[in-house]
């Protein structure tokens, strides 16, 4: 595990991934991101379904996954994008910048 994850500054990201999810739409993902809060070993899986939303667009092909993005689907689409790449930022330098 990252040691990064352990970091208070990496709980309020992960708290902010979460709720921002939440409101566009992303119920599952933003679950995966609250679950992290608790158990930081699944930061790298909420990570990981993270890009795969990102790189599937507008519209998921996980049939139980999260619904097709809300009427305000490219915001959505926009904000997620912006996310993996502050979470990559900030993995790659291993800091969490505010």
């Amino acid at each position: 595990m990252n040691p990064l994850y352990a970091l208070p500054e990496f709980s309020n990201l992960l708290l902010q991934a979460s709720s921002s999810l939440r409101e566009v739409g992303a119920e599952n993902l933003a679950d995966l991101f609250a679950n992290a809060l608790y158990d930081r070993s699944q930061v790298d899986q909420a990570i990981a379904k993270l890009r795969i939303r990102v790189a599937q667009g507008e519209s998921p092909a996980d049939p139980d996954g999260d619904a097709p993005w809300s009427g305000a689907g490219k915001a959505a689409q926009e904000y997620t994008l912006r996310l993996i790449q502050r979470l990559d930022r900030c993995i790659s330098l291993n800091r969490v910048s505010l």
